[in-house]
């Protein structure tokens, strides 16, 4: 999709299976899921984004992104059929070609989307009700991402969560019920990625500092065997909470301690497993 000579447009753009390109535009809002999102010569854009791959930014100034947040009883369906993970949004990892021309921003933490857009439940009563517009957030099929900047500005402890590939059927369901919880055990996602393959050499180097060591050859033959999901969490007492949690799932779905998921034990395991999962060049693993 492309938008061009746009100005003064607010715009919503369901799950698109290729890209979304804007240029020459001036103070644009967009909503928008994508593999790829681009822009070229714009002044003025705020995007609330599912983007696959990082957002490549040309020429653009007074640009800031956040994580999508919409609903619809559709909407999970189309990214399906669009092959749309929800665990896979790069949107706060902009590629700045031209930083010359102008930096690019992350919206506050907490924006809702009517900032950008009108309510959907008033602009299309037919697909949202007005009672349902408050539970947008928590119904969303895109979990909320906050980025490595919320590492950085809080003093919250970090755990890494694996969704073990038997168990990703599970995975956004567990992941919004712990993520919307009102209680003390609330997490911050601060990264998700999904991989629809992975190498065993991969495994091996990810638990190569595992606290579960007896398990670790059970593990790695578990995590071999088809999508991988991984969530870098921050939250106070994270790795009891999360230890706490894995054990419920894995009573939950009754196949063995290596069956739902796999938390880090501590935090110098949690920095290697981040490491390996996120920021390796050659991780030896491929996107869903």
């Amino acid at each position: 999709m492309t938008i061009d000579l746009c100005k003064r447009c607010r715009i919503f753009i369901g799950p698109c299976e290729s890209s979304i390109f804007i240029r020459d535009c001036e103070d644009i809002k967009v909503v928008a899921a994508c593999q790829q999102f681009r822009t070229r010569n714009v002044k003025g854009l705020d995007a609330m984004l599912l983007s696959v791959s990082q957002p490549s930014i040309e020429e653009t100034s007074d640009a800031r992104f956040g994580c999508f947040i919409f609903y619809y009883a559709e909407l999970q369906h189309q990214m399906l059929r669009a092959r749309l993970s929800p665990f896979n949004n790069r949107w706060s990892e902009p590629y700045n070609f031209t930083p010359a021309a102008g930096w690019v921003e992350l919206l506050p933490i907490g924006t809702a989307y009517t900032e950008l857009l009108s309510p959907l439940s008033l602009a299309s009563p037919d697909r949202l009700r007005p009672s349902e517009e408050a539970s947008v957030p928590m119904q969303c099929p895109v979990p909320v991402t906050h980025g490595t900047r919320a590492r950085i500005a809080t003093a919250l402890d970090r755990c890494f969560l694996l969704f073990m590939p038997r168990c990703a059927p599970h995975a956004l369901r567990w992941t919004r019920a712990f993520l919307n919880s009102n209680s003390q055990d609330a997490f911050l996602l601060l990264r998700s990625r999904e991989y629809s393959e992975v190498r065993p050499e991969f495994c091996r180097t990810l638990l190569a500092q595992s606290g579960q060591r007896q398990a670790r050859a059970a593990l790695i033959e578990e995590i071999s065997r088809g999508r991988l999901i991984g969530l870098e969490l921050a939250g106070v007492n994270c790795f009891s909470k999360m230890t706490r949690l894995v054990a419920n799932w894995n009573a939950e779905v009754g196949n063995g301690p290596a069956a739902a998921a796999y938390t880090s034990l501590s935090a110098k395991e949690t920095e290697y497993m981040v490491s390996v999962f996120f920021e390796s060049d050659d991780s030896g693993i491929e996107h869903a």
